[in-house]
């Protein structure tokens, strides 16, 4: 049972035509507040994490998850998994300024006793299930995918990752399996800054193309900009007609938005203090 939350359905613009421009990149400077600030108070999560994907964040929930419930395996609601759950701040945040959690759940976050921990877990409204050990979120969706595909239902489900996870061998078993089960409902966002916990990708596995790599297991690949509105939301409009399972690789910049922490390592564990706080919030026109 959900503790927390509210049973609401909420239906989103389809297009930056219904959504200006200004009211998306205003969304987004929202949410790098609130990342911001509760990382600050709490001198916990992954803030570079979470500042990377914050565009992703803003399109899926401004503009293309359709009918989004907290809980709905019906036939018209699509759902999201953060596969990458050490950016969890940054789903809260969206959760909150998207109405489906109250700011007391929000100000919870690593209290004794609250669902809002470190890592998302599936007592939290949207959240399918608990993730933060990497590489669990496709096969998760294979699962749920292959289930609607059964039932013939016309939704999508959207899976966030980052690419350090792309190291994990499971990600490339549900990748085949998707392909081989013919998953089209399947579309999945690459957080792909170059960096993962202790070194640069490049350092751990080489200077490998992520694109290259899901289009060789049969996916229909997309590389844009992940900090472009407009190119995230084109490459998925073109998912969603896509006959195969979809990636799209966004090239991100970790701790983005921020002078003083753009593509710093250091950001991957630490949180700013109150004089560092103060200084990003200014960059950010908070």
């Amino acid at each position: 049972m959900r503790s927390v939350g509210f049973a609401r359905q909420i239906h989103y613009a389809t297009s930056m035509d219904d959504l200006t421009a200004s009211e998306l990149n205003l969304f987004s400077v929202k949410l790098r507040k609130l990342i911001l600030e509760l990382t600050s108070i709490h001198q916990n999560a992954h803030l570079g994490s979470c500042l990377s994907v914050v565009e992703i964040l803003s399109v899926l929930f401004k503009l293309q998850l359709k009918n989004f419930t907290p809980v709905d395996y019906g036939e018209t609601s699509d759902q999201f998994i953060l596969s990458k759950g050490h950016a969890a701040v940054a789903l809260y945040s969206a959760l909150l300024e998207t109405g489906f959690i109250s700011q007391s759940n929000f100000d919870s976050f690593c209290a004794p006793g609250s669902n809002f921990e470190e890592h998302p877990n599936f007592h939290i409204p949207t959240v399918l299930c608990t993730t933060g050990s990497l590489g669990h979120g496709l096969p998760f969706a294979n699962g749920l995918a292959l289930a609607n595909t059964y039932r013939n239902y016309n939704n999508k489900i959207f899976i966030l990752m980052s690419d350090g996870e792309c190291n994990e061998g499971t990600v490339w078993e549900a990748a085949q399996f998707a392909y081989s089960k013919k998953l089209s409902n399947i579309i999945v966002l690459i957080d792909h800054n170059k960096l993962q916990a202790t070194g640069s990708i490049e350092e751990s596995i080489g200077n490998l193309s992520l694109s290259t790599m899901f289009s060789s297991f049969g996916w229909k690949t997309f590389e844009v900009d992940g900090h472009n509105l407009d190119q995230i939301n084109t490459s998925i409009q073109e998912s969603r007609d896509s006959k195969t399972p979809s990636a799209i690789i966004c090239h991100t910049v970790k701790g983005k938005g921020i002078s003083f922490m753009e593509s710093d390592n250091n950001w991957h564990y630490r949180a700013p203090n109150k004089n560092e706080l103060r200084d990003a919030l200014r960059e950010i026109g908070a």
